[in-house]
């Protein structure tokens, strides 16, 4: 029910996760100091909705009572975070397993498969797409048992080889993501032992 909300010396850091997803992500800001807290998401979106774009945000956070103070404009809000620690850890994004690739490539590879997969919920390696990464080539996989889908790219490595089942509910979040790009914009996917991550 947090997200994670870190501030180093250059940027901030949100993230979230549900034990099954998680997400990272970047903003710039006016930085004064630096520190770390897991803030109420749903309390703070909340918030967020009710101010307006036309006054900047200030967010004053106390590490040690768990105190947060939400500025802009003439409004104040207050919430109680967590500690850092009490916040899942997530994995790092591993550049040296990973590829590039067109946005627009892979939502065109993803519409070309999806109609394979199962929607049986206790066959759950069949309820989502297979990535594989071999001899420069990328490929998606999809099927119910019945019906197979199965689609092939050339991406630009041969140094690895990478395999993963990814489930649907992570896919349809990362084409949100990636919606918001131009075609051509490269994303990044890397797919380790237990992992798969995308960089964008």
């Amino acid at each position: 029910s947090n997200f994670l909300f870190e501030v180093d010396n250059k940027r901030v850091r949100l993230a979230a996760t549900d034990l099954e997803i998680g997400v990272k992500c970047y903003i710039d800001g006016k930085i004064t100091s630096t520190g770390n807290i897991a803030i109420p998401a749903k309390k703070f979106g909340s918030i967020i909705k009710e101010l307006t774009d036309k006054n900047d945000i200030e967010i004053k956070i106390d590490n040690k009572s768990g105190q947060i103070e939400i500025l802009s404009g003439r409004s104040k809000f207050n919430l109680i975070g967590a500690a850092k620690e009490d916040f899942p850890a997530l994995p790092e994004f591993n550049e040296t397993k990973s590829i590039g690739f067109e946005t627009g490539k892979f939502k065109e590879m993803v519409k070309r498969v999806r109609f394979g997969v199962s929607g049986e919920e206790t066959r759950y390696q069949l309820t989502g797409i297979y990535f594989v990464i071999e001899s420069g080539k990328f490929r998606l996989v999809a099927t119910d048992g019945k019906r197979l889908a199965c689609v092939t790219k050339d991406c630009p490595t041969e140094s690895f080889s990478a395999k993963a089942i990814v489930s649907t509910k992570a896919i349809n979040e990362l084409l949100k993501v990636i919606s918001v790009y131009p075609e051509e914009e490269q994303f990044k996917i890397s797919i380790t032992e237990n992992q798969i991550g995308f960089k964008v």
